[in-house]
């Protein structure tokens, strides 16, 4: 499994208090090369938009995770507008979500 996908999965068991059942699409990830900080932007079916961040500490464990939510059309939490986002698919199509929301 990709450590992204990995991570991603680890973050929101420490979140815990969203329906995921109501995810609908991991919208964007991005990943530093120099610390081990984690991102994802994802979407539920209500419409709700998310920035969810995990710092991962020594053994692989989740040391730090925040969850925001996005404004109406924010693409990104404005501090992080310069990293390098990609489009997560190998998570959606892990999560059943590849279908008609993936480009």
């Amino acid at each position: 499994m990709a450590l992204d996908l990995t991570y991603f999965l680890l973050a929101l068991e420490q979140v815990g208090d969203l329906d995921m059942d109501g995810l609908a699409l991991v919208e964007s990830a991005w990943r530093s090369s120099t610390t081990r900080m984690y991102g994802w932007v994802f979407a539920l079916m209500t419409g709700q938009r998310y920035y969810l961040e995990m710092e991962v500490a020594e053994g692989e464990r989740p040391a730090d995770v925040e969850i925001t939510p996005l404004a109406g059309l924010q693409r990104y939490p404005d501090e992080l507008d310069d990293c390098a986002w990609y489009r997560p698919d190998n998570i959606n199509r892990y999560l059943g979500l590849a279908g008609r929301f993936v480009h």
